[in-house]
Formats: C-alpha cells, sequence, structure tokens
C-alpha cells in the first residue's frame, strides 16, 4: 500500500514530468503496489535513462535535492549512472538514472522501455518492465520477488530474458548476497 502523501506525490510527478518530456518510470516497492500487489511500497524510486538527470532537474524545480554521493552508485548490487534526490508533498524521492545492476559479477545495463501503467487518482503512472525488477529484487530483496513472480506474464519474462547479457538467466541470483566488490 502506499500512503495519501505517496500518492499525491506520484500524481504531481506525472502531471509535472509528462508534459515536460521528462522520460520516468515508478520501480522498486511502488511498482509492486502498482501492479495490485499488497506491499508497504516503502519509499518512491523513479527509473530515468541514463544522462536524463538534467531535465529531470529542470522539470522538478523546487522538488529538486540534489544528486546523492555517486560513491553508493558504484559500489555493491546497484551500478546506475546516477542518483539523485527530490522531496514531493514532503514525500522523499530517488531518481534513478541509467539503471544497472553487478549480478553474478556481470554488469546488467538494464534498459529503459516502456511497462505497464497504473491509474492513480485519475492520472496515468508510467511503471517499470517488472521482468526486470524482479531479476533485481531476486538478487537483493528474494521475498519481493517471489511477490511480483506472479504479476509477470510469459511475454514480459521472455522480453525481459532477451535483455540480459549472454550467460545471465532470470533465475540468476535468488538467495545470492550481492556481489560487494
Amino acid at each position: 500500500m502506499i500512503r495519501p502523501a505517496q500518492e499525491r506525490a506520484l500524481v504531481a510527478l506525472a502531471r509535472r514530468f509528462r508534459p515536460n518530456g521528462v522520460p520516468f518510470q515508478v520501480g522498486g516497492g511502488c511498482l509492486l503496489v502498482g501492479l495490485g500487489l499488497d506491499v508497504d511500497a516503502g519509499d518512491i524510486d523513479l527509473v530515468v535513462p541514463s544522462g536524463e538527470l538534467a531535465s529531470v532537474q529542470r522539470a522538478a524545480g523546487k522538488w529538486w535535492r540534489g544528486p546523492v554521493d555517486a560513491e553508493p552508485v558504484g559500489r555493491g548490487l546497484f551500478r546506475s549512472a546516477g542518483l539523485a534526490r527530490l522531496e514531493v508533498e514532503g514525500e522523499p524521492v530517488d531518481v534513478i538514472a541509467g539503471l544497472a545492476a553487478l549480478i553474478g559479477g556481470t554488469l546488467w545495463r538494464v534498459p529503459f522501455r516502456p511497462g505497464p501503467e497504473w491509474n492513480l487518482g485519475g492520472v496515468q503512472i508510467p511503471l517499470a518492465p517488472p521482468g526486470q525488477w524482479l531479476v533485481l529484487y531476486r538478487v537483493y530483496r528474494p521475498e519481493r520477488a517471489r511477490l511480483l513472480a506472479g504479476a509477470v506474464d510469459a511475454a514480459e519474462l521472455e522480453r525481459t530474458r532477451s535483455e540480459l547479457p549472454p550467460g545471465m538467466d532470470i533465475e540468476s541470483g535468488e538467495g545470492q548476497a550481492p556481489d560487494m566488490g
């Protein structure tokens, strides 16, 4: 579930970013809620293509809180191009640019492609492709992966499988600790 302030923040983001041409998708716990799963969303995670933080900053205006120290972005599981923070309707929002992860020693640059949409408060909210988050969750949040697995159809699994680097499988990483190298 999401809190009312999170709903207001997601609606406000869509109303600001879409008309300004900022490509974004909701990932993380809000993605699961948007797919109808009964889970506490936690925080709000947005995914944007690599190189889009400048357009996010322009559209965000007073919501912009700045980039997050790049050091954590390049260590552990996530190897994304950039990370920034917004505050919308009093809610913290993490913006992940160029989502990437190191899984089993292989870097996966997660392609930015259309996913489903979530009608929230009469506004269409773009969601990240759930198959991509299934792979990520299998590595670092297996309990969420188990929830999400039932919401990912065969076509989405195949699409995600085709995006993985050679030798990496959609089942990779379940139960393994992330490589902290």
